[in-house]
């Protein structure tokens, strides 16, 4: 499976994604849903800001003010083979304290040697997240079978992606 976008806004989850069919053909598939999304998720989507932080030093003195709402991820290209992960797009906004909104929408930021360990820390839990979602292992039904998926321990709980984002915005306006 191949992910090509993961959007979390406005309480709905998105995935674009493609797999390869029984014939051996690519198939492109979306899947949206509103139901509540799991904390691991939600963790996963608040980290992404971070990788803002660390590419756009703009961001550093603003940062418990961005939301990034939508990955989108590129594979192929040159030096990398048609199934590998070249490079990733992030799209989102900033709120200043008199809660005036800017999008951000970041170039395709190419993947290379030193960004190796940004990708393993904030994109990957992002992609493992979708995948188990798509696969059924983080739909609702499945919250409360025995099963375990190495979840983390300890793992603070929103209703929402929004209201978690707009709780480090509040701690901010608070500061």
């Amino acid at each position: 499976m191949k992910l090509s976008v993961v959007r979390f806004r406005s309480g709905c989850l998105a995935f674009g994604y493609s797999k390869e069919s029984q014939s051996g053909e690519n198939e492109v598939f979306t899947l949206s849903s509103r139901d509540k999304a799991r904390p691991e998720m939600i963790d996963a989507f608040l980290k992404l800001k971070e990788v803002l932080v660390e590419c756009f030093s703009v961001f550093k003195f603003a940062q418990k003010m961005v939301v990034v709402h939508t990955l989108r991820l590129k594979y192929g290209g040159n030096g990398f083979e048609s199934y590998e992960l070249s490079g990733f797009k992030l799209l989102g906004y900033v709120a200043n304290r008199e809660n005036d909104i800017c999008k951000i929408e970041t170039d395709m930021i190419t993947l290379s040697k030193d960004k190796e360990e940004l990708v393993a820390k904030y994109i990957l839990p992002v992609l493992r997240e979708s995948e188990l979602y798509i696969s059924g292992h983080r739909a609702q039904q499945q919250l409360f079978e025995d099963e375990s998926l190495d979840d983390a321990d300890e793992i603070e709980e929103y209703p929402s992606y929004t209201q978690a984002a707009a709780k480090s915005h509040d701690e901010y306006q608070g500061a």
